[in-house]
């Protein structure tokens, strides 16, 4: 690995990949493809992107029946009716859905698409966002409705298992659902309006996806974006399914060798590389499994298998733009690494190369909040759930006492390092030494941690408020994002917390590098005294 990209830890880091993007050397755009930063290039790479037409077309039409059977949003009715525009750029997105809306980053994630495809329409670029509802997923994890700030636990119904997440239906659990997630929120202020909202127009749906689109759409009406649902594409993926299955050792050598070259660079590769076709395939029982591990599966009867065939983490990313050919991608950072690692495998099958665009990130805070911390002498740009606690509240007098105790044994130390060295002693002598010497360092190093949280108690009193609040904004260690529940910020900040979300992201995508963005929320006037910082997050 070069020296220069080296992590502390030695390891390549998404900050490590972040940082070698924003670079835009001839050596970085071989692995990443094109690289536009600021909101001009990312528009202008845009308005240059072509696509074949009669690809567009085979899947407006797979896809057209399903949109216009929806109840679409204002904004998707609009979408619909642009993409009849043969000039209209497609930025696709996507994520697995969750239930309730999930954690913030499926909206976020959605807004930096549409909010870059106002951009464009600004520039006189016509534009739509289309968002991979990746419910042919099977990890029914990812299902999580997430975090809310009561700590009502909104349990996801759904055991973990092998059952993609198209097949499953909400309807048996509906009613106890939706009362659960009333429990976990009515006490928020603006809990009652959306709860209506909620039951008038989301209590009906029958599937975790159906729940999913219907939620977006009714917090962001005016959006452009149209849902993508992989069943309905399973005849314009089959070249690519069959393709991997003919040469899937292939595959799999172009995916490690990017993998290796990446690695090289200081650029994470996400998913290991493994044996195997990179597809899933449904067996009689309805479960999602590799085909190796089924005896249902015939590479000879492949064709008439092709309805029951999905592709995995790595293929999903090549079918997706070797049927939508998107102008632009936006994805999260780990998604980003892993989709550089089928680089090889797009160039040997001719796949279209969109703009990959890492998605930009939101922490939301409350105000109050925030000015609790920074009373204790933590700024906004500080914050992060890595925030080391001793080093942002250190103890003077701890510090002096290990100071002292640094030196009361340095002498002693440094009289085993001589018997350790000796050329008198034997090994038996050199051995216990070394290990004397070893255990006394590691006891020392011990005492000194401990002298620094207990020697000052003002010290300690102030660290255990700042770790009281650190599990406030990141609950379990989490970026908000990735934890707290859409429809719950909503309960507690009302509906224009997503047109702020808007505005934040439309002024983060000036600048497309991926980094952490504060958004700092109004105050709800809920004191940190006034939580329970011992609770576990749902």
């Amino acid at each position: 690995m070069n020296s220069h990209h080296e992590s502390p830890s030695g390891k390549a880091t998404l900050s490590d990949a972040l940082d070698l993007r924003l670079k835009g050397g001839a050596a970085e755009e071989a692995i990443m493809g094109p690289i536009a930063i600021d909101a001009e290039s990312v528009a202008d790479h845009i308005e240059r992107h072509r696509h074949d037409p009669e690809k567009r077309n085979k899947w407006f039409e797979a896809l057209r029946p399903t949109w216009e059977a929806m109840d679409l949003s204002a904004g998707s009715k609009g979408a619909l009716a642009k993409l009849q525009d043969p000039d209209c750029r497609v930025v696709m997105t996507g994520q697995q859905p969750a239930l309730w809306g999930g954690p913030l980053l499926c909206m976020m994630k959605l807004l930096a698409a549409t909010r870059l495809v106002a951009d464009l329409e600004g520039r006189g670029i016509p534009a739509v966002a289309l968002f991979w509802i990746a419910d042919d997923d099977h990890d029914t994890g990812e299902l999580d409705p997430g975090w809310f700030r009561s700590r009502s636990k909104v349990i996801n119904p759904f055991p973990r298992g092998k059952v993609p997440i198209s097949s499953l239906s909400l309807s048996e659990e509906q009613e106890s659902a939706t009362e659960r997630l009333r429990a976990a929120i009515e006490a928020a202020p603006a809990a009652s309006d959306l709860l209506k909202r909620i039951d008038d127009e989301v209590s009906s749906v029958s599937s975790p996806s159906q729940q999913f689109v219907k939620i977006l759409q009714m917090l962001a009406p005016d959006e452009s974006w149209l849902p993508v649902f992989p069943k309905l594409l399973r005849t314009l993926q089959w070249p690519w399914i069959e393709r991997a299955a003919k040469d899937t050792s292939q595959f799999q050598s172009w995916v490690s060798a990017a993998s290796d070259e990446q690695l090289a660079q200081g650029i994470p590769a996400p998913v290991k590389v493994r044996g195997g076709a990179p597809f899933f395939f449904v067996d009689s029982a309805g479960e999602r499994v590799r085909p190796e591990k089924s005896k249902e599966y015939s590479q000879e009867n492949l064709i008439e298998l092709k309805d029951r065939l999905s592709a995995d983490a790595l293929l999903r990313s090549v079918v997706q733009d070797g049927i939508f050919e998107p102008a632009a991608v936006v994805l999260g950072v780990t998604e980003w690494c892993y989709t550089l690692q089928t680089r090889e495998v797009r160039r040997a099958w001719q796949v279209s190369q969109p703009l990959w665009l890492p998605r930009p990130s939101l922490r939301p805070l409350e105000a109050e909040l925030v000015e609790h911390f920074r009373e204790l002498g933590v700024s906004v740009e500080r914050l992060s759930p890595e925030l080391d606690i001793a080093n942002v509240i250190p103890s003077p007098r701890g510090q002096l006492k290990g100071l002292e105790l640094d030196q009361a044994v340095a002498e002693i130390l440094q009289r085993l390092k001589e018997l350790e060295d000796g050329d008198m002693a034997n090994p038996a002598l050199r051995r216990r030494a070394r290990r004397l010497s070893l255990q006394w360092q590691r006891q020392l190093e011990a005492l000194k941690v401990a002298i620094d949280h207990g020697l000052d108690r003002d010290v300690e009193a102030r660290r255990h408020r700042l770790r009281d609040m650190l599990q406030q904004a990141f609950p379990s260690g989490k970026e908000q994002e990735r934890c707290r529940n859409l429809l719950d910020l909503v309960a507690w900040h009302g509906e224009e917390v997503i047109s702020q979300a808007k505005e934040q992201i439309t002024a983060a995508i000036t600048r497309w590098d991926g980094a952490v963005k504060p958004w700092i929320l109004p105050s709800l006037n809920v004191t940190c005294e006034e939580e329970d910082s011992d609770a576990t997050p749902s």
